[in-house]
C-alpha cells in the first residue's frame, strides 16, 4: 500500500516541521503552496516534503485542493488530507494498513482540538474523514469544503484508533474570505444546509440580523437539516435576534436538543431577568442533571462555566429551598474562585440555611461561615500582594488565582506562611545537588513551581491524579518562568518511584498523598531504592491512624528522622490585615485543617551520599 498526505499551504511556516514530521511515515508528503510569502517552502523542502508551487483565480479552496489531490502521483493507494494546522499522532500507519480492507473508498480517523501541541488535553474531538482512495473523490464548495464521492459505491470505515491533532490557528489572514465564499457556495447551491447554517452565522457575527434570520428560518425547513443539535443552535441564534419570540425559539430548542446545557443557560438568563423563580429553577435542574457535552464545534464552554449553578442557587433561594441554594452556591463559587459576588452569595445562603434548620451545631455554622468570610479576605490578599508570594522561601512566586480543592489556601500561601514548619527544611536542602526532585500531590504547583525556583539546578517530576491540578500546575509552571525544569504527570505509584530511584538516583521528595503515605512509602522501596534519597511526608493521622509512627519506623534504620508538628502563625506581622478582627486574622493565615498536622523530614544516613549532594 502506498500512502500520500497531501495538502495547500499560504503561510504556513509556523506549522510546517510539525506538519511534515507527524507524516514522516507516508510514501509521500505533498504540498501545493499558493504563494506563501514566508519561508513556508524552504521549511518544508528542507523536512523531504514535495512542493508545487500553484496559483488559484479566482480564489477558492476546493480548486486549490483539487488542484494539490491532482498532483499525488498515479500510484498512489491512499491519500490523507491534513490541513497545515494539523499533526498525526505517532502509529497511524500500522493503524490505517489494519483498518483499510480492499472494497475501503474512505476512512474516518478522529480528530481533537487541543490548546497546544504539547497539552494532550482534549477540548472536543469528532470523526473525519480525512483518509480516501486515490480515485473517486473530489473537493465540493469555495470554502468549508468537503471531500464527496463520484464513484458507484462508497464504503466508508471507521478507525478512531488514528488520531488527527488540530491547533487551530485563528490569525490565518484567509479568514477574512470566508463570508464572500460562503456567499458564493450559497448561490452554487442554496439548498446545501451546511452552508446556509454556516452562512446564517457569518451574517449574525456581522449584524445583518435580517438576512441573518430569514436564512436561519430557511435552513430549518430544508430536507437536508436533519442534525438536532445544529438545528437547536439555529433556534438559539434566533431567539438572539428576535427578542419578541424569545421564549418562543427557546422553547423550540430545548424540545429539538434537550441534552444541550448551552439552550438551558438561555432559558435561564430569560427566566431571571423576568423573576420566574419557579421556572427558572427548572430550568437550571434540567441544565445541571441532564446536559451532556456535543463534542462538536457547537459546544459553548461559557456555558459549562459557573453561570447556571449560580442562576439555580438564586432560584432556589427565592423557593426557600436552602440546601440546594447552598450545594449550586458552592459550586458555582469552585468554578470562579475570585468571583466576589459568588463569595458574598454563598455567605449569605449559609447564613439563611442556617437559620432554617436550627439544628445546626455551632461547630458547623462556624466551619461553614468560616470559610465563606476567608473567601472575602482572599480577595483582599490577593490586591495586595498582587498575587505574589510575601514571605518566606518562595517570596516572588506567582500564585494561580484557581484552586483544585476548598479556596486551595490562598491566603496563606500568598502571606508565605502555608506549611511554614517545613522552611526551614527546605533551606537546608536547597544547596544538594538531587538527581530529581519529586512532588507527588502537586495540586495547583505551590511546591513544584516553588522548588524550581528554589534551586535552578534541580529537575522536578509533579505528580497529581487530578488533570485539572496539572494543568493549573503547568500554568503555574508558565507564569513563573520554570516550565521547562518540570514533568507534569498523574498517578505516582511505589514502581514509579523505585523507577525514578533507579534513574536519577538520589532524590529529593515532597508527599502529600491523603492517606496514602504507608501504602507508597513501603519498607522495601525505602531500604532498598529510596535509601540514598531524602523525604518529607504530609502525615494524615486523622485519616490513617497511626501514620506517623508508622512512617518512622521505616526510616529509622536508613535516615534521620525528625518528627514536625503543626505550629503558631503569626497574622500580625501583615500590615494590611491591620483593619480586620483578631478572628479574621487567624484566618487569613489559618489551614483550614480538620486536625492537627504532623510532618516527617527524613534525611538519608549514609555520610558519603551527603558529601557528594553538597549538603
Amino acid at each position: 500500500m502506498k500512502i500520500a498526505v497531501y495538502t495547500i499551504a499560504l503561510n504556513e511556516a509556523a506549522h510546517a516541521e510539525r506538519w511534515a514530521n507527524s507524516a514522516t511515515d507516508a510514501d509521500y508528503r505533498i504540498v501545493a503552496d499558493t504563494g506563501s510569502t514566508d519561508d513556508t517552502v524552504d521549511r518544508l523542502t528542507k523536512a523531504g516534503v514535495i512542493v508545487h508551487r500553484i496559483a488559484i483565480r479566482p480564489w477558492r479552496f476546493d480548486d486549490a485542493r483539487n488542484a494539490a489531490m491532482a498532483l499525488i502521483p498515479a500510484d498512489v493507494d491512499v491519500c490523507c488530507t491534513m490541513d497545515m494546522d494539523r499533526f498525526l499522532e505517532p502509529g497511524w500507519r500500522p493503524k490505517l494498513e489494519a483498518a483499510w480492507t480492499p472494497d475501503t473508498t474512505a476512512l474516518c480517523c478522529r480528530t481533537v482540538y487541543r490548546a497546544r501541541p504539547d497539552d494532550s488535553t482534549i477540548l472536543r474531538g469528532w470523526s473525519t474523514k480525512n483518509f480516501h482512495h486515490r480515485w473517486g473523490y473530489r473537493f465540493k464548495r469555495p470554502v468549508h469544503e468537503a471531500l464527496v464521492f463520484t464513484g458507484e459505491k462508497e464504503v466508508t470505515r471507521d478507525c478512531a484508533d488514528i488520531v488527527m491533532c488540530e491547533v487551530q490557528d485563528l490569525k490565518k489572514g484567509t479568514r477574512q474570505q470566508y463570508l464572500p465564499l460562503m456567499e458564493l457556495a450559497h448561490k452554487e447551491d442554496p439548498n446545501d444546509s451546511q452552508i446556509c447554517f454556516w452562512l446564517s452565522r457569518e451574517f449574525m457575527w456581522a449584524n445583518r440580523h435580517a438576512e441573518a434570520s430569514a436564512l436561519l428560518e430557511r435552513y430549518l425547513n430544508l430536507q437536508a437539516s436533519t442534525w438536532s443539535d445544529e438545528r437547536a443552535e439555529a433556534m438559539r441564534y434566533l431567539a438572539q435576534m428576535q427578542p419578541e419570540k424569545k421564549m418562543l425559539w427557546l422553547d423550540k430548542a430545548r424540545m429539538e436538543a434537550p441534552h444541550r446545557r448551552e439552550i438551558w443557560l438561555d432559558l435561564a438568563e430569560e427566566l431571571h431577568s423576568k423573576e420566574n423563580w419557579l421556572n427558572l429553577f427548572w430550568a437550571c435542574t434540567n441544565g445541571i442533571e441532564k446536559t451532556r457535552r456535543t463534542n462538536s464545534y457547537l459546544d459553548d464552554n461559557h456555558c459549562w462555566g459557573f453561570r447556571l449553578f449560580d442562576l439555580g442557587a438564586i432560584a432556589a433561594w427565592h423557593l426557600n429551598a436552602m440546601d440546594r441554594a447552598v450545594e449550586w452556591a458552592q459550586k458555582a463559587l469552585a468554578l470562579d474562585t475570585n468571583n466576589q459576588r459568588l463569595k458574598n452569595n454563598l455567605d449569605f445562603f449559609l447564613r439563611r440555611q442556617a437559620e432554617i434548620k436550627g439544628g445546626a451545631t455551632p461547630k458547623e455554622i462556624f466551619w461553614n461561615i468560616s470559610f465563606a468570610r476567608r473567601a472575602e479576605i482572599n480577595e483582599t490578599i490577593s490586591k495586595n500582594t498582587g498575587n505574589l508570594v510575601a514571605s518566606g522561601p518562595f517570596v516572588g512566586m506567582k500564585i494561580p488565582s484557581r484552586s483544585t480543592w476548598g479556596d486551595g489556601d490562598i491566603a496563606p500561601k500568598l502571606l508565605g506562611t502555608y506549611e511554614q514548619e517545613l522552611h526551614e527544611a527546605l533551606l537546608k536542602l536547597r544547596s544538594r545537588s538531587y538527581g530529581a526532585v519529586i512532588n507527588i500531590g502537586c495540586a495547583e504547583g505551590y511546591y513544584a513551581v516553588g522548588l524550581a525556583r528554589l534551586n535552578p539546578t534541580w529537575r522536578i517530576y509533579a505528580f497529581d491524579t487530578d488533570p485539572t491540578a496539572q494543568q493549573m500546575c503547568r500554568t503555574a509552571a508558565e507564569a513563573n518562568g520554570v516550565a521547562g525544569q518540570i514533568v507534569i504527570q498523574g498517578h505516582c505509584t511505589t514502581e514509579e518511584l523505585k523507577s525514578l530511584a533507579k534513574k536519577y538516583g538520589a532524590l529529593l521528595c515532597l508527599i502529600d498523598c491523603e492517606g496514602h503515605e504507608l501504602k507508597l512509602l513501603t519498607p522495601f522501596f525505602i531500604e532498598e531504592s529510596g535509601f540514598i534519597s531524602d523525604f518529607i511526608v504530609e502525615c494524615h493521622d486523622f485519616l490513617v491512624p497511626g501514620t506517623t509512627p508508622g512512617l518512622q519506623q521505616r526510616f529509622q534504620n536508613t535516615h534521620n528522622v525528625r518528627v514536625i508538628r503543626q505550629g503558631a502563625r503569626d497574622p500580625n506581622k501583615f500590615d494590611f490585615l491591620a483593619g480586620y478582627t483578631d478572628t479574621e486574622r487567624w484566618l487569613a493565615v489559618s489551614e483550614m485543617r480538620r486536625s492537627a498536622m504532623n510532618w516527617l523530614v527524613c534525611e538519608a544516613k549514609r555520610s558519603d551520599y551527603h558529601a557528594n549532594l553538597g549538603g
